[in-house]
């Protein structure tokens, strides 16, 4: 009778050490005090690595007649090779980014120019930091021309992030890239 007692506390003790073993840890992200740094000031630079096109069918058209270069897919484009930027500096930001999708507008809404291009002082900027993620939250409305823009900005404590632009005249796209600071102008 001790004998099976000892038999079931011992197979008790090593079913609740697998539970423990195997359970989920959760990393929680380290914070980045350049990255703090850099939001605090305002001066940084994202560049895009990839682009996110909204999938439409226009696209999946695009896609299906094998235009995109190999390696990319109608979801994601890479963008190696090119300067794709947003700017933040100080009270202003500055954009050129490549643009993927379709124009929801006709006329001459783009002007000379094919990507998402601004430059200027952004309306209601807003910056946020989620304390829990480490990572920020930049949000604000800028007009070009004719064409407005709501650009949605997350930055990780690692400098990678993402951009998300609204347009008033186009469909939506994001980019995938990372963050770096921007010198001080002397």
């Amino acid at each position: 009778m001790y004998r099976k007692r000892l038999q079931s506390i011992v197979c008790g003790l090593a079913i609740g050490l697998t539970l423990i073993g195997c359970s989920s840890s959760k990393k929680a992200p380290m914070a980045n005090a350049d990255l703090d740094t850099m939001v605090q000031k305002e001066r940084f630079e994202f560049n895009a690595r990839t682009a996110r096109p909204m999938v439409t069918n226009a696209i999946s058209q695009i896609a299906q007649s094998g235009l995109l270069a190999p390696g990319n897919s109608v979801g994601r484009i890479d963008l190696g090779g090119t300067a794709n930027f947003l700017k933040i500096a100080g009270d202003s930001v500055s954009a050129n980014l490549a643009y993927y999708g379709e124009r929801q507008l006709g006329g001459g809404a783009y002007g000379n120019n094919t990507g998402i291009v601004f430059e200027g002082v952004p309306q209601d900027m807003e910056i946020t930091k989620d304390e829990k993620k480490e990572r920020y939250n930049i949000n604000f409305s800028i007009k070009e021309d004719m064409e407005w823009y709501n650009v949605y900005v997350q930055i990780n404590p690692n400098l990678s992030g993402t951009v998300d632009v609204v347009s008033s005249h186009r469909t939506r796209i994001g980019y995938t890239g990372t963050v770096n600071a921007l010198q001080e102008e002397e």
